[in-house]
């Protein structure tokens, strides 16, 4: 007797390094291919979808300045030379406003050091 015997007394087949294709069980199954490929296409037009999105945000031109008497967004910081009191400004009526007035002076821009 050689080798041992599966049920019903025939040979075992030796399947130890033979990969099976999902979801066929079978190597070579076709449903198993054309699952794959189908898998293969959706990443492929969704990783091109991504790309051409993000290289239309790139060509998109920069906007027209807002007319003038309407707000603009700014980031500006000032400070309080006299009490050390910090704001920030976030919108102005033009790109370069005047400082604003604390403490009776004039408050010093600055940009803080973690930005």
């Amino acid at each position: 007797m050689r080798g041992r015997r599966g049920r019903r007394g025939t040979a075992r087949r030796h399947t130890a390094g033979v990969r099976r294709s999902w979801p066929g069980r079978y190597p070579g199954c076709v449903a198993g291919t054309i699952f794959k490929l189908l898998i293969a296409a959706a990443a492929a037009y969704g990783l091109m979808r991504i790309g051409l999105v993000m290289i239309g945000g790139l060509a998109r031109p920069i906007p027209a300045p807002p007319p003038d008497g309407e707000l603009r967004r700014v980031n500006l910081r000032y400070r309080c030379s006299v009490c050390g009191t910090e704001i920030r400004m976030t919108k102005s009526a033009n790109d370069d406003p005047a400082p604003p007035r604390h403490c009776m002076d004039e408050m010093e821009l600055f940009q803080p050091a973690f930005e």
